[in-house]
């Protein structure tokens, strides 16, 4: 606070009667403060004032820092008059020019009369609109007591000084409430959560309810804890924090500021400073007292207990930080803004004012020249853009980095040996293409699969029970047969056209689907309907009567999932009869089901479902065999094995990385969102005309949409083993969680798509991506009309092969996929020739010759020319003035600077150590040289940086030279180059003789960091020599 300065008195000259104050106030957040030197112009009715330069070198003062309100008292002849605007910029001098001002208040002392300028703009070449100087109407009372000017100005103020742990960052320079004092408040409160949090756990109570995320395990009543935690909290560090921020400045700082009037100034703090010893008391008796009852708590808990109480501490933490105090500064911001109408005051800057004596014209600061605005503004926007790539780039690769081990961190080759081990235990189900060949491969494959698990001599397996065929995975739950089945429709469509075709058939079986399937919920054997299930007198009869396969189940109750078939989509619901734990119990299932014929003409599709765990690598399988029965006397047969990772890795130090992955991915995407939420804000509309702001948008979509699929599996699968650990003999389904599962891996790799996508956004400045860029850009035109003729074409050829082929040619069965066979034949699919052949002898080889030709031949070979064209006429339109190339050069340029300092320190490291190994000298090409000179300028700060490199850097810098000794690598005894330091050119060559003795070194003081180096003399090369 002390270089910040209170209040600054400016004289005009001459007998100065009328003062102004004017108050500027500074964004608070970060480089929102500005080095160049303020001038501002006060426009009047009765004229004008000259230019005043606001910024006073003179004084050991900070001016317009970042959140900080500079007050000036401006001395006038006379009164210019009411004011209606300003001109106010800066001379873009310093390290950091760029300024953000909120508004400027000017005082009328006179007459009492204020006049508000809201700025709230950046005044920076690169940042904004790009300008320097800016000049602001007076604001209304409407403008200046409006919601939402209100709103910002209080919100901006309030959200940097009244949220706590926030304002550790954005405290403003003039405020007296120092970051120590927040810092003590913060432990303070981190302190007294700690010890309420403790105050819920009870010695060895186990919580449950828990879900995961990452590596942390939450449960409800965790967060619950922390959330009474917190605002239990809340009032105990109240009082704390009120004495700090309400305490009056000391008397020595009144005393300052009794000179040029501020005795009259508006005082601050309602506590004598006395107080702040009370407040520190406070604060070390709360946080000591809270610390050891914390540290008695502990003692009585365990491991569980422990962690649990952690997690709840955290949660506490950050309820405070984005949840309490946000929630806080809106609602007061926006009750305050609603009810009182009153223009917001600047805060008072107590301390010692100064006088400054009459301003001189000569000294003002004017905006540069607008030739010379134009190239700062250049170098500083490319420097920003540079800045900009470089943190896009390191976000980008975060983002993909943790992308990829949440993709494939928990994915390995396992799972596909898995899925093979079950298909080779049950094998030959898609040779099944009866009712006959069903049950035989039930009894043949299904029942040995599940069940017998002896040895291939016959010996007995340890296990009797649970095992499948393998001897390695175990089943989960109980293996089930359901079947889907027509309803028996007695209008039938077809009998009402055809009457007589009655006399031929006897069924009349429609395409299944949701329409057309059976669900009555009850049959006796053998499929007999019961259309009144109340004459049966108890519900023991009707469920002895009519057993469990012959009972319609919805999707509900068994929780199973539809399932794409061949030719239909099959609800989860059906008549499912459960195989049983064994082989004898499977066998006389399968039995009583074939004699009573549940497999029959009205049967659309049977499922086989069962779940497998394999402990060695803790992934499930959940199986599936489908058998579709098609109404025209087809079938189809289709193993489907899913293989999931349900557990974290078994490894505990990996698995503790990829859930903390997880977790850092999680809060990255929300990080992206926020960021892309503000770009939205800040540049309305014209976001959303960029493509790449698109493809941002549902990048972070998908990416979202995956985290609330990742979320739901887990609660499908926490559920799912919960059940199977309650029961693990009842028939269980996993296809929720293979539901949720296949989401959130199609998510992914969408994402992932979409990120290596984003790569050439990312890599916008090489000259290669700006190459093609333009090219597509120019081919874009032609394109368009070429995609008309084009696709008439495909069309054609379309509409040729589903009405010619269709009938018996299994690509072309549709006009679907016709469409997708023509387009796959165009990259590289084989065509069907033999079966077009067999269809037609003449229009099936004129097919496929005529599509060669004209598509593969004319049509490809022309889309190429329109690209070989575009690209010559990007080539010949040039890319200078690029913005994008013009980054790339910059790149090129920093990196060649870089390279440079590298070689020449290297060179400075290579001499030193001359001195103290001398052994055979090495000559150099001529290329040696010229690579290592250097720009005028870029010696010094090479040198500089010469002592931070290591001489084996240096060995490998030089081992791919060529040297006259034919070592292929060189070592530090092959390595003594003579390097000669020219003062008048300052370049960089080398001396070497064909003898030691007739060595000659040649040293300069700007070789070497250190006075001793610098000492180097010729004496010490002749000392040199004597001792070779």
């Amino acid at each position: 606070m002390v270089n910040v300065a209170p209040n600054i008195h400016l004289m005009t000259g001459g007998d100065c009667t009328h003062t102004y104050d004017i108050s500027i106030q500074t964004g608070i957040w970060r480089n929102c403060g500005t080095t160049a030197n303020v001038t501002i112009i006060l426009f009047g009715e009765n004229g004008c004032t000259p230019p005043i330069l606001l910024t006073q070198s003179q004084l050991s003062k900070k001016f317009f820092a970042r959140g900080s309100v500079n007050t000036f008292t401006l001395h006038l002849p006379e009164s210019i008059g009411s004011l209606f605007k300003i001109k106010i910029w800066h001379d873009n001098s310093g390290e950091s020019p760029t300024w953000f001002f909120h508004q400027v208040l000017v005082t009328c002392n006179a007459t009492d009369e204020k006049w508000y300028f809201l700025g709230n703009r950046w005044l920076a070449l690169e940042k904004g609109d790009g300008e320097i100087e800016a000049e602001i109407v007076s604001a209304g009372k409407n403008e200046s007591l409006s919601f939402s000017n209100l709103f910002y100005f209080r919100g901006a103020k309030t959200l940097g000084e009244k949220h706590l742990w926030l304002s550790l960052f954005t405290k403003a320079p003039h405020n007296t409430f120092t970051r120590c004092q927040r810092l003590s408040c913060c432990l303070s409160i981190l302190f007294a959560t700690m010890v309420t949090n403790a105050m819920f756990y009870k010695q060895g109570s186990e919580v449950g309810d828990t879900f995961k995320l990452g590596p942390i395990q939450l449960s409800w009543s965790q967060i619950k804890i922390g959330l009474q935690s917190g605002l239990v909290s809340i009032p105990v560090n109240v009082l704390v924090v009120a004495i700090f921020r309400n305490i009056k400045p000391s008397a020595s700082t009144e005393s300052e500021s009794s000179q040029y009037g501020e005795n009259e100034a508006k005082q601050i703090g309602c506590f004598p400073h006395c107080c702040v010893y009370i407040g520190w008391a406070l604060c070390l008796m709360t946080s000591l007292v809270s610390g050891a009852f914390v540290v008695f708590y502990s003692l009585m808990w365990g491991k569980n207990v422990a962690n649990q109480w952690l997690t709840s501490v955290m949660i506490s933490f950050f309820q405070d930080v984005i949840l309490i105090q946000p929630v806080k500064v809106v609602i007061l911001v926006s009750l305050l803004s609603l009810i009182i109408k009153k223009p917001i005051e600047n805060d008072e800057i107590h301390g010692q004012g100064h006088s400054n004596q009459k301003m001189d014209e000569k000294i003002i600061s004017y905006p540069p020249r607008d030739e010379e605005l134009h190239k700062v503004r250049t170098v500083s926007v490319l420097k920003s853009r540079l800045i900009q790539t470089i943190t896009e780039m390191a976000i980008f690769i975060l983002f993909i980095s943790l992308l990829m081990m949440v993709c494939y961190g928990n994915r390995d080759s396992k799972r596909y040996r898995l899925t093979e081990a079950v298909k080779h235990v049950f094998t030959n189900f898609e040779k099944v293409n009866s009712i006959e060949s069903f049950w035989i491969w039930t009894r043949e494959k299904l029942v040995p699969g599940l069940y017998d698990v002896t040895w291939y001599n016959g010996r007995p397996f340890s296990y009797k029970e649970g095992f499948i065929g393998n001897r390695e995975a175990f089943m989960v739950g109980m293996p089930r047969l359901r079947q889907k089945r027509f309803k028996r429709d007695p209008n039938c469509q077809v009998i009402d056209i055809e009457p007589q075709i009655v006399q031929r058939f006897s069924r009349c079986i429609p395409h299944f689907s949701a329409t057309t399937e059976d669900r009555t919920r009850y049959h006796l054997r053998k499929w007999i309907p019961i259309h009144n299930s109340s004459v049966f007198e108890l519900q023991f009869e009707r469920l002895f009567l009519c057993p469990r396969p012959w009972r319609y189940k919805t999707d509900e109750e068994i929780e199973t999932s539809s399932f794409q078939g061949l030719m239909s989509t099959y609800s989860g619901g059906g008549y499912v009869a459960d195989i049983g734990y064994n082989t004898d119990d499977a066998e006389q299932v399968i039995d009583n089901l074939e004699m009573n014929d549940w497999i029959d003409n009205m049967t659309a599709a049977v499922f086989i479902e069962f779940n497998i765990y394999e402990p060695t690598s803790s992934l499930f399988s959940a199986v599936k065999f489908l058998f579709e029965r098609f109404p025209s006397g087809g079938t189809n047969a289709v193993t489907h094995v899913k293989t999931l990772t349900i557990y974290s890795p078994k490894d505990p130090n990996f698995r503790g990385i990829y859930e903390t992955c997880q977790l850092l991915f999680m809060l990255l995407i929300l990080f992206c969102v926020a960021t892309e939420i503000g770009k939205i804000y800040q540049h309305g509309c014209a976001h959303f005309k960029n493509p790449w702001s698109w493809i941002e948008m549902v990048l972070l979509a998908s990416s979202l949409a995956s985290l609330a699929m990742f979320f739901l599996k887990e609660s499908y699968t926490s559920e799912f083993v919960a059940k199977v650990q309650e029961n693990p003999f009842q028939s269980w389904s996993m296809d929720s969680i293979t539901l949720w599962s296949d989401l959130e891996v199609t998510l992914l790799a969408f994402v992932v798509f979409l990120v290596t996508m984003k790569l050439l956004r990312i890599i916008r400045f090489n000259p290669h991506i700006i190459q093609m860029r333009m090219t597509l850009a120019i081919a874009s035109q032609y394109c368009v009309s070429f995609t008309f003729v084009f696709m008439t074409i495909i069309t054609a050829y379309v509409t040729l092969t589903a009405l010619t082929f269709g009938r018996n040619v299994y690509e072309y069965r549709s006009i679907s996929r016709a469409f997708t066979s023509i387009l796959l034949m165009l990259i590289g699919a084989k065509a069907p020739f033999h079966e077009l052949q067999e269809v037609s002898i003449i229009i099936g080889p004129f097919f496929v010759f005529a599509y060669m030709v004209t598509i593969i031949m004319i049509f490809l070979n022309m889309f190429l020319a329109i690209l070989n064209d575009a690209y010559t006429e990007s080539r010949e339109q040039g890319h200078e003035g690029l913005e994008d190339l013009e980054l790339s050069k910059l790149i090129k340029m920093k990196t060649k600077k870089a390279t440079k300092k590298t070689k020449v320190a290297a060179i400075k490291i290579l001499q030193k150590v001359m001195w103290q190994r001398p052994s055979t000298a090495v000559t150099f090409e001529d290329e040696v040289t010229n690579a290592l000179s250097l720009e005028e300028g870029d010696e010094d700060s090479a040198f500089n940086d010469g002592d931070n490199l290591f001489l084996t850097d240096v060995l490998g810098l030089l081992n791919g030279i060529k040297n006259d000794i034919g070592n292929s690598v060189l070592s530090i005894d092959d390595v003594v180059p003579m390097v000669t330091i020219h003062d008048a050119d300052k370049r960089c060559s080398r001396r070497t003789d064909g003898s030691l003795e007739d060595v000659q070194f040649y040293s300069s003081s700007s070789l070497f960091s250190s006075e001793s180096d610098s000492e180097i003399s010729k004496s010490d090369n002749d000392t040199y020599r004597g001792k070779q």
